[in-house]
């Protein structure tokens, strides 16, 4: 990182940075999309826990028909 952070100081008027830094904007927007898709999974995951344990209370599902989520 080190390295990357010099080269851009001593080297931002020699080289262009826009591929890079392009490159590092769309490694970004990748990252907060899996963050929000990750809660998002969370969210279902628990919703679908919720949604089974009621069906098992009100007897639209019998226990030996409850599916293991991972």
């Amino acid at each position: 990182m080190s390295l990357q952070l010099w080269a851009g100081v001593y080297l931002r008027w020699v080289v262009d940075q826009g591929p890079q830094e392009a490159a590092w904007l769309v490694v970004k927007e990748l990252r907060e999309r899996d963050s929000a898709l990750r809660s998002k999974v969370s969210r279902l995951r628990r919703q679908l826990q919720d949604l089974e344990r009621e069906a098992l209370e009100v007897g639209i599902l019998s226990p030996t028909m409850e599916l293991e989520v991972a």
